[in-house]
């Protein structure tokens, strides 16, 4: 059980760099709706994984990964604003061609 935690703290705190990796990763593949909703919800998902093991990472003062969560919250504060815009544009920009 000491080894499953270790490596859920290793991964834990590193987990929103995981999470925006593997969104950029994701939805440059992917197109149309389906890249919306990578850029939508992948975000949110990474979130509430942070949320559901945080207890078991910031367990020992790890302060590395309550600073990189911390600044993930900030960052989502600014991305969702921002891609909610762009969105309406693109689908307003594709109504009318």
């Amino acid at each position: 059980m000491q080894d499953f935690e270790t490596i859920l703290v290793i991964v834990g705190t590193f987990l929103p760099l995981i999470g925006t990796g593997l969104t950029v990763l994701l939805a440059s593949i992917s197109h149309g709706i389906f890249r919306w909703s990578i850029l939508f919800i992948l975000p949110i998902l990474t979130m509430l994984i942070c949320w559901m093991i945080i207890d078991v990472v910031w367990k020992d003062g790890n302060m590395l990964a309550a600073a990189l969560y911390m600044i993930y919250v900030v960052v989502l504060f600014i991305y969702y604003p921002i891609l909610t815009i762009f969105g309406l544009i693109f689908h307003r920009h594709s109504k009318h061609n």
